[in-house]
């Protein structure tokens, strides 16, 4: 039985590139693996990327990290994480408050972590806009995350050097977090400190390789070999020495006629066409719900789509179809808003590039949208403009009515009177 009261173990991560040492509480990684992989599983191609705040102390030596707490992000660019501006705000303001919390109290934010599914471990320009605006100390740290096989993943952190600066494009120390297991390779750089850069050999290939070998028969040496090779023939069974009949002969002629036939026409179906190429590009789309309206995201981050000529979504709502055209700029910011009507939505993305077209679909099954609430009060309010308005509309006609009267009166000549009686 563990004893609540001692205190806690910690790992450390310093490779000699780092400034200042960087020690976690002993498991918290296992957490972070178990949270990436629910937002691996979480979308069908490619996982949802998640991220959260890394709490803890700083110490002479560099950071102690006890905790994490996530960050919301509502993928309105796509299965990506970022933020989107109700995102940042509700970010800043939590880590305003964070201090208030009783569970955090005593720490404090020392970093981030996230999860990259598509790349390998470096920091995007938008991971790289996010680490400055909320982690600018000079010892806050971002740890990425790449989810792998069997559950494990692998991590390593980016952190500021003396000069402030940040290498955003590989990680100098990368370690494994396997599944279930308590113990990683985080101090790789104390067995290894001449190569930093260097990974550690990733366990299931080292249980792939131990399988393997156990089940390849073993390999004879060359006394064995040697003795083989001098035994007389005699000692060879009479199925071994029998030359093979003459009826499989035919029968093997038989099948290897047909065989060789086929391999020719694939040799001339490949040579002639060339290998199938699709004609399109499959790529990652949301959809999802936000107070009744639908929300489309689309990978925005592939390159295909900066130079995108627009594009167009077809949509089936409910008994309803229609098809929204795509400006060139709607289909590179990667996401579009619209009015839902019915429970159950699908959605076809199809965008215009320069090689291949980009295609996506995807389906939304939800509850009804529920119709506008009327307030009796506001229709009492409007029924009375409306009378008050059709007065108004009585009252200048008959002023109309009146003046143009007025000037037909002024138009016409003046009566002649006649002449008096001599």
């Amino acid at each position: 039985m563990t004893d609540a009261s001692a205190p806690p173990v910690f790992d450390k991560w310093e490779p000699r590139e780092c400034p200042f040492t960087i020690e976690y509480r002993h498991g918290l990684m296992q957490e972070l693996r178990a949270a990436v992989a629910y937002g691996q599983q979480a979308f069908t191609r490619g996982g949802m990327e998640v991220g959260g705040i890394l709490f803890g102390n700083r110490t002479a030596q560099g950071l102690s990290i006890t905790m994490w707490r996530p960050i919301g992000c509502e993928h309105a660019r796509g299965p990506t994480f970022v933020l989107s501006e109700r995102d940042r705000a509700e970010l800043t303001k939590f880590l305003a408050s964070a201090a208030t919390l009783p569970d955090l109290a005593e720490v404090q934010a020392v970093g981030w972590f996230l999860s990259h599914t598509r790349s390998d471990l470096s920091l995007r320009e938008s991971d790289l806009a996010l680490y400055n605006e909320f982690f600018s100390g000079v010892t806050d740290v971002a740890l990425v995350l790449r989810p792998g096989r069997h559950n494990a993943a692998r991590a390593g952190f980016f952190f500021r050097d003396a000069g402030g600066a940040i290498q955003s494009d590989c990680c100098v120390l990368e370690f494994n977090i396997e599944a279930g297991e308590d113990v990683w390779p985080a101090t790789h750089a104390e067995t290894h400190p001449g190569h930093a850069r260097e990974l550690p050999f990733p366990p299931e290939r080292h249980r792939a390789s131990a399988s393997a070998a156990a089940e390849l028969p073993p390999m004879p040496d060359a006394t064995s070999a040697t003795a083989a090779q001098s035994a007389p023939a005699a000692a060879a069974s009479p199925a071994e020495t029998a030359p093979p009949a003459v009826g499989s002969r035919r029968s093997w002629r038989w099948i290897a006629l047909p065989i060789a036939a086929l391999v020719a026409i694939a040799w001339l179906h490949f040579t002639r066409n060339g290998p199938l190429d699709p004609p399109e590009t499959p790529i990652d789309m949301t959809v999802m719900d936000r107070d009744g309206q639908l929300v489309i995201a689309w990978d925005h981050a592939r390159p295909e789509l900066r130079a995108a000529r627009g594009g167009r979504l077809s949509i089936v709502d409910g008994p309803v179809r229609k098809d929204v055209s795509l400006t060139p700029e709607q289909a590179r910011t990667g996401s579009l808003t619209l009015v839902r009507g019915s429970a159950a939505v699908q959605v076809s993305l199809h965008l215009e590039t320069d090689g291949k077209p980009l295609v996506a679909s995807a389906q939304f099954l939800g509850a009804a949208p529920q119709a506008p609430r009327t307030n009796a009060a506001d229709v009492d309010a409007l029924r009375k403009e409306n009378l008050e308005l059709r007065g108004e509309v009585d009252r200048a006609k008959a002023r109309a009515e009146r003046a143009e009267a007025a000037l037909k009166a002024a138009q016409s000549p003046p009566a002649t009177s006649a002449p008096p009686n001599q």
